[in-house]
């Protein structure tokens, strides 16, 4: 039994990896590319998920689960870096190579939640990879705890879901002695980038934005209790809260009639609560 854990313009360039020829990055992986420069050697982009599994394993079975995932799934074997027109996203060999699972013993939950900590804080190298790793923590011969991490630029909650999906999938094959059968083509990474940059942004759009963010740099007047660093800490936390019922299908509904997304909505409404807090029309977010 497997539970959720908790935890802390199209161009072609050449690069000098060992996979295929580079495609560039979208939009938004371009911008979080440029944030991930600003904390080189931190782990704040990581997006790890742990699950508890209970039952006699079969490692060899997961092992070749994780090289299958990896080779089905380009993203998690795709390495970034600069080219000669800007980042660039290269796919590397094949996932029999670069699927590798990392095993450990562990003799106590407490030693369990150090070497979590440290694999999840563990940065990568987006140059040179991997940028997905899989860890198995032994408690006993019938209790493990298995890591997922990748960086955010390849991935996102809703990847790690997919990732999880296909692993299991597979080590059930695999643990039968068959091979696995894959659900459906991969909308891999590097395509849906190309598809993005051959559709190029509108003259109209970037006077739009430049003419909305010129001059927006003022810092938000909220009155709290601790001061706002020079430099981020990332030293944050998370509060969890439920929402009441029928909220989240009245906001859906809402974004749907605005053509939106839930996401659009919801920073709306924190734009609204901060200007009613701090009287500021204009703030960047």
């Amino acid at each position: 039994m497997m539970t959720p854990l908790p935890v802390t313009p199209e161009r072609k360039q050449k690069d000098q990896g060992t996979g295929t020829p580079g495609t560039p990055l979208t939009h938004a992986q371009e911008s979080l590319y440029f944030l991930q420069q600003l904390t080189k050697g931190q782990s704040v982009y990581n997006m790890p998920q742990a699950f508890r599994l209970r039952g006699k394993l079969d490692l060899d079975a997961l092992t070749n689960a994780v090289r299958w995932l990896v080779e089905r799934h380009h993203a998690l074997r795709t390495i970034i870096k600069e080219g000669t027109g800007g980042p660039i996203q290269t796919v590397q060999g094949d996932g029999a190579e670069l699927g590798c699972l990392r095993v450990q013993e562990v003799a106590s939950e407490k030693l369990l939640r150090e070497e979590l900590g440290i694999a999840v804080s563990e940065p990568f190298d987006l140059e040179n990879g991997p940028i997905f790793r899989v860890d198995l923590f032994r408690l006993s011969p019938v209790e493990h705890v298995l890591l997922l991490n990748l960086h955010h630029l390849v991935g996102d909650m809703s990847s790690l879901g997919i990732i999880f999906q296909d692993l299991s999938v597979a080590y059930a094959a695999y643990a039968a002695g068959r091979s696995p059968e894959a659900a459906g083509a991969v909308r891999q990474v590097s395509e849906f980038a190309s598809r993005s940059r051959s559709k190029p942004v509108s003259p109209e759009t970037i006077r739009f934005w430049k003419a909305n963010l010129q001059g927006n740099t003022a810092d938000l007047d909220l009155t709290v209790d601790r001061f706002r660093p020079k430099y981020p800490s990332f030293k944050g936390a998370v509060y969890y809260f439920d929402l009441p019922d029928g909220l989240p299908s009245a906001l859906q509904e809402l974004a749907r009639k605005n053509r939106s997304s839930l996401y659009m909505v919801s920073l709306a409404a924190l734009q609204a609560l901060l200007f009613r807090y701090t009287g500021q029309e204009k703030f960047a977010l």
